[in-house]
């Protein structure tokens, strides 16, 4: 008797954080790996056969390549490297500190992003404003924003805390009681 169903191992390195990978094989099936304790991806009862392998998730480039399930004496073992999808974060055109006018805070990020922001403190996502045109910022506030690739990656937080105060100003008339009226200027 020939052997029908194979089991598979695919473990992963390269990045450190594992949970939310999804690791499919497609063939004339489709099978979706389940994850151990050991950060390995195990399939189970795999019809022999060419099938195309997919890992895919918002913090890793996509990866695909073909793989034969061929009969064995064991569990067939596959390590790959991913390399960790890296989405610059946003730019503002001010920094964080205490400003005397008004401001328009203009965001920044790399082509085929999107930006969305927060004005609360909040962290951003993709439910959050979408960035169009500067900010126009009048009274005190903390903007963090990210941005988001078309696959729905997503970049680490920028974030900047505007104060807005008003001048000191210099008087022409000392401090002081004064018999006559005098003009400040």
């Amino acid at each position: 008797t020939g052997v029908d169903y194979m089991e598979g191992v695919i473990q992963i390195s390269g990045i450190a954080d594992l949970s939310g990978i999804e690791v499919i094989i497609k063939g004339n099936e489709t099978y979706t790996a389940v994850t151990d304790s050991l950060g390995c991806f195990r399939f189970e009862n795999i019809s022999l056969g060419k099938y195309e392998l997919s890992v895919n998730n918002e913090k890793i480039s996509e990866y695909s390549q073909m793989v034969n399930v061929v009969p064995s004496s064991g569990i067939t073992l596959k390590t790959i490297r991913l390399n960790p999808v890296i989405i610059q974060k946003p730019v503002f055109s001010h920094e964080t500190g205490t400003y005397y006018n008004d401001i328009s805070l203009a965001i920044s990020a790399e082509e085929g992003t999107t930006v969305y922001y927060t004005t609360d403190g909040s962290i951003p996502d993709t439910s959050s404003y979408i960035y169009t045109n500067p900010l126009e910022i009048s009274n005190g506030t903390t903007i963090k924003a990210i941005a988001v690739n078309n696959r729905k990656q997503k970049s680490e937080v920028t974030e900047a805390i505007f104060r807005l105060s008003v001048a000191d100003v210099d008087y022409s008339v000392e401090g002081g009681n004064y018999e006559e009226a005098k003009d400040v200027v």
